[in-house]
Parts: C-alpha cells; structure tokens; sequence
C-alpha cells in the first residue's frame, strides 16, 4: 500500500497523490482517496481512475454490450471456407465476432465435423490441388463436439501464402503519418 512505500522512503508525492488526495487520471480532478477504489497490485494501493468515473464507464460498457446482444445480423454474410455469399441464416451465431455469424456456414462447418470423425488419411489441398496425407495439414481447434478439422489449404500452400502476404507487407509503400 501507500504507506508502506512510502515507508521504505518513497513519498506519496512521487506517486501521483498530492497532500488533498490523487488526481484521477481520466477525469484530471483531485479528489480523497476514499474516492478512488483500492488495488493492491497498484504502486499507490488505489486504482487510476475514481469511483464515478468508473461507473460511468461501466454504464457505457453495459449499454454497448447490450446494443450489440440486439445487432442484427447482416442479411448475407460469405463463408470463409467455400467463398459463398449465403443467407445468414446459414450460419450459426457468435457473439464474440462483430457481425454476430461464424465465418463457416454450416455445411462447412458439418463437412469438417464429418471429416474428422470419419479419419480420412487423405485430403486433396484446394490451392494446389495434390492429395496430401492428413498430417500435412494442421488441424484446427476442437468443436464443441471435441471433432478436431482439418484446414483447407495443405501445410506448404500456407506456408506459402504467408511468405507471399510478408513480402507485399515489405514492398508496399507507407503513407505519411501512418507506420
């Protein structure tokens, strides 16, 4: 806590409290410290910001979140695995993506679910086309089914689109202002 460090011959001073309180780092006022919440992992004992000025931006959060919880979903969305523009009703919801879909729709998502479960040995590599054993591509995280699916494009054609997308990282030219 403060005193403690202050203890040890910090003063209060040099970490951000004056002799009437602490200024709130978002709000700029000087307020007591009763004002401000107590946090242990803090150099001062007490959070940056006060307690009103947390609550509004609680409050603000609060009602962010609840506007996006009532988003509609766009009318068509496109699926990250067959490129298809589809309906949005063929995908399932994810709260946590900004439109509210999943980026497979779900026959795509079923297909990796029934390849996994049926342990095919072989895949056929959409970029280049060759069949490839199923170790040389990487699977993805498990499903809520605990299915593990495997990627599209085979080890090597990822590989390779990572270095084509490094390349035109370093050859593109920056805009004035912007790094």
């Amino acid at each position: 806590s403060a005193v403690v460090k202050a203890e040890k011959g910090e003063s209060l001073l040099s970490l951000g409290t004056t002799a009437s309180g602490k200024q709130c780092s978002r709000c700029k006022q000087v307020k007591s410290l009763g004002c401000f919440c107590r946090d242990p992992t803090k150099k001062i004992g007490y959070q940056s910001w006060c307690k009103s000025c947390y609550r509004e931006h609680n409050e603000r959060r609060t009602q962010a979140l609840t506007a996006a919880e009532y988003r509609k979903p766009p009318p068509h969305h496109s699926c990250s695995i067959c490129k298809l523009v589809k309906p949005a009703a063929e995908f399932i919801k994810d709260c946590r993506r900004l439109t509210g879909l999943d980026a497979r729709c779900k026959e795509c998502r079923r297909k990796s679910s029934i390849l996994a479960r049926s342990g095919v040995t072989e895949l056929p590599c959409v970029q280049c086309g060759e069949v490839r054993p199923a170790t040389e591509y990487r699977m993805c995280a498990m499903t809520r089914d605990g299915d593990a699916s495997a990627e599209a494009c085979c080890k090597a054609c990822q590989e390779q689109r990572r270095k084509d997308a490094a390349l035109l990282r370093v050859h593109e030219p920056t805009v004035a202002g912007k790094l």
